[in-house]
């Protein structure tokens, strides 16, 4: 038996770290999925952002059940109670078993330049989607960059499956579709893979993406848009730099050159006397 880190429940152990096991393989796979899957399994009715995608890949590793409302097992959703903190880009894993120190310290935190507090390790794979995004398909970049700030709401032509097909754009049901008529919808995409159907809901970008964008993406349309770190700490370096650089002794450029000068002219002087 062991016993759980903050409950204090005794437990199977073995158990325990098995299924831990398989949160850890999400975590390590990809931690966007991994948030969408802690939010599914806290809130019953959430719908993971990816839709079927996100939760075959759930499926795959067990996570998740066959069936309407794809269900997370009563043992997984107390593991998850037990090791995850925080949500969103501050969502953190720890170890569930008290006694396994070097596994429960906590992952270390960063702040954005905006001041959000966020997991680094989420932050990475966003930033590393972004710039595979921008290498790919620049356009389809600055099309989800645009309408992530909430400055257009359509796409450009031939965007919107890129973006799709990226993970960064999806469909929300909206309060209007039911789950039974999304249910409907996912059954006869599911045998009928080519059919085209009408628009439900309407296209939100991955909110895990928005805060990231905001503090990462410059630039404002055209051939100007580029990627730069997120990070307050790096905002702050890379102001203090220039300064930094100004001069070896403390002084400014200028001021040397002034004094090179002036001692260019005492030895010209000294050569014609």
């Amino acid at each position: 038996m062991a016993t759980l880190r903050l409950s204090g429940r005794e437990v199977n152990g073995r158990a325990v770290l098995g299924l831990f096991a398989k949160l850890q393989a999400l975590w390590a796979l990809n931690p966007v999925l991994f948030v969408e899957f802690v939010r599914h399994s806290r809130t019953r009715s959430y719908q993971p952002f990816g839709g079927r995608g996100t939760l075959k890949v759930l499926l795959n590793l067990g996570l998740v059940g066959e069936g309407r409302g794809s269900p997370v097992h009563d043992a997984i959703r107390d593991l998850v109670a037990v090791c995850v903190e925080g949500d969103g880009l501050a969502m953190r894993l720890f170890h569930p078993l008290e006694g396994a120190e070097q596994d429960s310290r906590p992952e270390p935190t960063a702040k954005l330049r905006d001041g959000t507090v966020v997991n680094p390790r989420i932050v990475a794979t966003i930033l590393m989607r972004l710039q595979q995004l921008l290498e790919s398909d620049y356009v389809a970049f600055t099309e989800f960059v645009r309408f992530a700030r909430g400055e257009k709401k359509d796409f450009f032509t031939g965007t919107l499956p890129v973006l799709i097909s990226f993970g960064v754009i999806g469909m929300s049901a909206g309060e209007a579709v039911s789950a039974s008529l999304q249910h409907v919808v996912d059954l006869i995409q599911e045998f009928i893979p080519d059919v085209e159907l009408p628009q439900i809901g309407q296209m939100v970008a991955c909110d895990l993406f928005v805060p990231v964008i905001q503090n990462a993406v410059v630039g404002q349309s055209g051939l100007d848009f580029n990627i730069r770190s997120p990070y307050a700490a790096e905002a702050k370096q890379a102001t203090a730099t220039p300064q930094a650089h100004a001069s070896g002794n403390g002084e400014a450029p200028k001021k040397q050159t002034v004094s090179k000068d002036a001692d260019a002219r005492k030895h010209a002087n000294a050569m014609h006397s």
